[in-house]
């Protein structure tokens, strides 16, 4: 996001959605007679709460009604950048959004770590998919924000704009979430574990290919998205120079084959991964 926007307000600022809009124009002008496919945002819960939430990111806040006012703004804009590419890109054009999203599984079967693990997916993925697909915030979430006094500000209309019909949905994945429930049990302190026998990137990102699999075909029953791509996967391990002058680098090839196997597998289920 350019500074000048964020000094007003940034995406918290419900202007900044028409700014995106003409944003939008001016690059679909200038790129159309070479681009077919349009992606409007780019994991849009980590601009929105790793950025304004937990802090991490620019601009390093740790507010959650600013998170909140971010995320739905982002997926305003998304919903009214997607009509504005189609005018100006032609009829053959592709446009969809790519979500960074993450298959959740409970750490155990007991009833209060499932439902943890249903807390988080609301959250984490849902929160975005369900306004794009079904054009309402999931309900749980919902609740969950609203104990700690935020909400989105939704406006009369906004949500029939964000559930604007696409052609694809983009899918960032790298991990699954693996959630145990906390003592309180509402939601605000459930918590992601390692798994000490784990297999691990050099980043801590755990390898879990089945993962992959389950997500693709949640997201085939749940939203029955037209068409599917991965739009990020991999993995970061330690480059090791061998006495025969090489990198074998074994432990990414490992990585790429399971999870292609795993999409491979969806595609077989009837997953429409492209």
């Amino acid at each position: 996001l350019p500074q000048a926007l964020q000094d007003h307000g940034g995406w918290a600022n419900r202007d900044t959605v028409a700014a995106f809009s003409r944003y939008t124009e001016v690059v679909a002008r200038r790129l159309s007679d070479r681009v077919r496919h349009w992606i409007t945002h780019n994991e849009p819960q980590v601009v929105a709460f790793v950025g304004n939430l937990m802090g991490r990111h620019a601009p390093g806040l740790t507010d959650r009604p600013t998170a909140l006012a971010v995320a739905h703004h982002l997926l305003l804009s998304h919903g009214e950048a997607v009509p504005v590419l189609r005018e100006h890109s032609g009829p053959d054009a592709q446009v969809g959004i790519t979500l960074n999203l993450n298959h959740v599984d409970s750490l155990s079967d007991d009833e209060a770590d499932r439902a943890a693990a249903r807390r988080v997916d609301s959250v984490r993925n849902r929160w975005f998919l369900d306004p794009v697909f079904r054009g309402e915030y999931p309900a749980e979430a919902l609740a969950i924000h609203a104990r700690a006094g935020a909400a989105p500000p939704i406006q009369d209309g906004d949500l029939a704009r964000i559930a604007v019909p696409i052609d694809f949905l983009g899918v960032n994945n790298y991990f699954r979430n693996l959630i145990k429930s906390g003592p309180k049990g509402d939601g605000s302190d459930d918590q992601d574990v390692k798994p000490t026998d784990g297999r691990y990137t050099a980043m801590g990102w755990e390898v879990w290919p089945k993962s992959l699999h389950q997500l693709l075909v949640g997201l085939h029953r749940d939203y029955q998205p037209r068409n599917m791509y991965i739009t990020e996967n991999g993995s970061a391990y330690n480059d090791v120079l061998t006495p025969d002058g090489a990198v074998h680098d074994a432990e990414r090839t490992a990585y790429l084959r399971d999870y292609l196997s795993a999409a491979q597998q969806a595609v077989a289920g009837g997953v429409p991964l492209r």
